[in-house]
């Protein structure tokens, strides 16, 4: 097994960190919207791309209550 390899210096917060999960998964959640909406595809392939969609809003909105559920860091 590989050793683990610390990127920074000070200790990092959950809260921080899936927060920046949370956008990624936003970006990727608009363009699931845009494919949807705006790109040529046969209806079977737009519900797909529709579940999809679904998927990463609620992946996004569980990412949001881990989030919480850490709390912001108070030091």
């Amino acid at each position: 097994m590989a050793e683990q390899y610390f990127d920074h210096v000070d200790q990092q917060y959950p809260y921080a960190l899936i927060g920046s999960l949370q956008e990624q998964v936003r970006v990727l959640e608009d363009r699931a919207h845009h494919y949807v909406h705006h790109v040529r595809m046969s209806d079977d392939d737009r519900k797909t791309l529709e579940r999809a969609h679904k998927l990463l809003a609620e992946t996004r909105t569980e990412l949001q209550k881990l989030r919480e559920a850490a709390g912001k860091p108070t030091s």
